[in-house]
Order: structure tokens, then C-alpha cells, then sequence
């Protein structure tokens, strides 16, 4: 991959961060102008908002490495990611703080994507190493 492609892609997954937050700030203010009372829909709105953005970082985290690499990176990313919103949105109730988490998120992602030369045989190693044989 030469290094405007890696670019393009660190861009991309910081992009997905920043909508992925933007997406769960919006089902989280909807929730809290019905009183915290969820329709039906509300968890699965949630659940396609968290399978659309592990796909579509999955997808652009395999530009740098390779799939079982990327999964596990895309974990590492959404998980933290979600569970920033919960904490700070649900629980603490302090947005600002969030969105400095899913900025510092999204740049970390991006630096890994960067980094992929690097990071790809440690992270090919890592995975080789836990994986079932």
C-alpha cells in the first residue's frame, strides 16, 4: 500500500469514529426527550448503528492489515467507543468530555492506520498467538 492509500484509509477510520459518535449522541438525545422511556426500535436502532460502523472500520482497517488483524482492531476501537458514550452520556451526563474521547479515539485509530508497517507483524503475531490452532 503505498502512503497516500494509507492516508485515505487513516482518514476514512477517523471519519467513522467521529460518525459513529455523532450517531450515538443522536440516539442518546432522543432518548433523553422522551424522559428515558426507549420504543421499540430504540435497541435495535443502537445495534445497527454499532454493526454498521464495525463493517465499515473493519473495511478500512483491512487497507493496512489483514482481516483477523483488522477484527481485532475494530474491537478495539467501537467497544471503547461505546462504552465512552454509555459512560459519559448515560452515567456521567457530560457530553463534552465524550466528544474529547471520541476525538482522541478517532486520532488513535488513525495513527494506527498510519502505523500499519509497523504495527501490522505485531499485531499479526499477537492475533497468530492467541488463535486457535
Amino acid at each position: 500500500m503505498n502512503g497516500i492509500g494509507r492516508v485515505i484509509a487513516a482518514v476514512v477510520v477517523a471519519g467513522i469514529a467521529g460518525a459513529y459518535g455523532v450517531a450515538l449522541e443522536r440516539l442518546r438525545r432522543f432518548e433523553r426527550g422522551r424522559g428515558g422511556a426507549r420504543r421499540w426500535w430504540f435497541g435495535y436502532a443502537r445495534d445497527a448503528v454499532n454493526l454498521a460502523t464495525a463493517v465499515v472500520a473493519w473495511c478500512a482497517l483491512r487497507v493496512g492489515f489483514d482481516g483477523p488483524t483488522a477484527l481485532v482492531l475494530t474491537v478495539a476501537l467501537v467497544l471503547p467507543l461505546y462504552l465512552l458514550d454509555w459512560t459519559f452520556g448515560r452515567a456521567l451526563a457530560t457530553p463534552r468530555l465524550r466528544r474529547a474521547a471520541i476525538a482522541l479515539l478517532a486520532a488513535s485509530a488513525a495513527a494506527a492506520e498510519l502505523a500499519a508497517p509497523r504495527l501490522g507483524p505485531i499485531f499479526d503475531d499477537l492475533v497468530a498467538a492467541v488463535s486457535p490452532r
